[in-house]
């Protein structure tokens, strides 16, 4: 078994701009034989905690490319090898910027002939990986001129593989003729992490509309509803504050409206994807108002899931 790390990365804010949002993990197997490899990434904020885990099959020959979350002030990823083939692989790790280039300075790889130094089944060593500068750079085999590597992990799947992904559900509700619906997603102002959301989708049996909201307002109160980590039995509870509420008058004031979708004929679901791209900082909320538009009573329920992590945004101009 051979252990590749990274070591503690640094990747904090200059001038607004992050030099890596993705982590790019790259092995090659030169032997005849099939390998094994688990990926692990680490987020650093004063403790050193999991967000990232893989486990992957290399097969002889094979070249194999990850790619990882990782708009962190500071990270680690570390790379465990076995089986027959794990002598003969080769690791790179590459930081990508926002404009999917390759951030040389996050550049990491095997040194020639050192991979093996020290490594057995029977008394595995630590063996750290070489960063190469332009001040001091080292040479190397192979690793150090690919440019379009292909996705491995979604932010929502290793957001789920280290239990900060999570779900919500109003379950069946009932909708008063001309009424509303009101589902709040509060992320808290001292909450540690960012709101990344994946999905919304709401089923009803009458026309409805279907607003969407940031920083809305809620004038009446609500029943609390406790999101439901995605890892079963995992205890990290979300740091979100959620509630919902059945109403005859429209129960929220000001926000910025997001989307609107408008049902006809006898209602449907809706299913709406923003894989991440909607954002919620701390201190902001998310808002889902069903509005039924017929005059009768409709069954109705509310879905939604997204992932949490200390994500640090660029300053407002």
């Amino acid at each position: 078994m051979a252990v590749f790390s990274t070591g503690p990365i640094e990747n904090k804010e200059a001038d607004g701009l992050r030099e890596t949002v993705r982590v790019v993990v790259r092995i090659v197997n030169q032997s005849s034989f099939y390998a094994a490899a688990r990926v692990d990434g680490y987020v650093l904020k004063g403790t050193r905690e999991l967000y990232a885990v893989e486990s992957f099959s290399i097969g002889p020959q094979e070249s194999i490319t990850k790619e990882y979350f990782a708009e962190l002030d500071g990270y680690e990823f570390v790379v465990q090898t076995s089986g027959e083939g794990a002598e003969d692989l080769e690791v790179s790790v590459w930081g990508k910027n926002a404009a999917n280039l390759l951030t040389a300075s996050h550049r990491l790889v095997t040194e020639e002939n050192r991979q093996q130094a020290g490594n057995s089944p029977d008394n595995p060593q630590f063996v750290e990986v070489v960063n190469n500068s332009a001040e001091n750079p080292v040479t190397v085999r192979v690793l150090n001129s690919f440019e379009d590597p292909s996705v491995g992990v979604t932010q929502s799947t290793a957001a789920a593989r280290s239990g900060r992904f999570f779900a919500l559900s109003t379950s069946q509700i009932q909708l008063f003729g001309n009424g509303f619906a009101a589902i709040e997603i509060l992320n808290p102002s001292d909450s540690p992490d960012t709101l990344s959301i994946e999905r919304v989708s709401a089923g009803t049996a009458q026309n409805t509309i279907i607003a969407l909201y940031f920083d809305a307002t809620l004038v009446v109160g609500g029943t609390p509803i406790v999101p439901v980590n995605s890892v079963a039995g995992y205890p990290r509870p979300s740091n979100t504050e959620c509630r919902f509420t059945v109403t005859t008058t429209d129960p929220i004031t000001e926000g910025q409206l997001i989307n609107t979708f408008v049902q006809s004929g006898i209602g449907g679901i809706e299913i709406i994807d923003y894989e991440g791209r909607f954002i919620v900082p701390p201190g902001n909320n998310f808002f889902i108002l069903l509005t039924n538009s017929s005059g009768g009573v409709s069954n109705a329920s509310v879905n939604v899931t997204w992932s949490e992590f200390p994500l640090a945004l660029p300053p407002f101009p």
